[in-house]
């Protein structure tokens, strides 16, 4: 009865028996979700400064070490990870299902991402591209940034994502 009561809690925790997601409450959906961005902004992609060919991966080490992985698509689309217990596998970077999704424009050399979480709704992520690093400049609510207001970055280390050339095969669904 101990051992049960030991491998129930272990499987209730944040971990997987893998080790892989760490988020066990992390799942995107299939839904049509209303995003704006692109509606109202036009499309915008140059696959010259945000690469489409791999992904841009990053460690957080202060989220019990783990990685998270940014996809962006030739279409405008862009896929936000979940965070893996250790380096992703090719599988799943190919998997769009642990992680939100959503829409990307580049306008003045910044990366503005509109993306959907089913805890906090729609919100806007800013980002600039330095070489193949891509680099948080913090967020927005949607319903904000027409007023200007723009958090900074919570994270208190300089944290970037690098590009990985590999072989991603999924297309977006939504």
């Amino acid at each position: 009865m101990k051992y049960i009561l030991i491998i129930i809690l272990f499987i209730s925790t944040n971990h997987t028996l893998l080790g892989q997601e760490c988020y066990t409450n992390c799942h995107s959906t299939k839904k049509n979700y209303n995003f704006k961005l692109l509606k109202k902004e036009g499309l915008n992609i140059d696959t010259n400064l945000v690469k489409v060919s791999g992904v841009y991966i990053t460690k957080f080490e202060g989220d019990m070490g783990t990685y998270r992985f940014i996809r962006f698509f030739e279409n405008g689309r862009v896929f936000l990870s979940c965070g893996y217990c250790s380096y992703p596998t090719i599988e799943e970077l190919n998997n769009l299902n642990y992680g939100d999704f959503g829409y990307y424009i580049i306008k003045d050399g910044e990366v503005k991402v509109e993306k959907f979480s089913s805890y906090v709704r729609y919100y806007f992520g800013f980002f600039s591209i330095e070489n193949l690093k891509l680099i948080p400049n913090g967020s927005a609510q949607r319903k904000c940034i027409g007023e200007g207001k723009r958090e900074a970055s919570r994270i208190k280390k300089k944290v970037y994502y690098t590009f990985v050339p590999c072989n991603v095969t999924t297309e977006s669904f939504w």
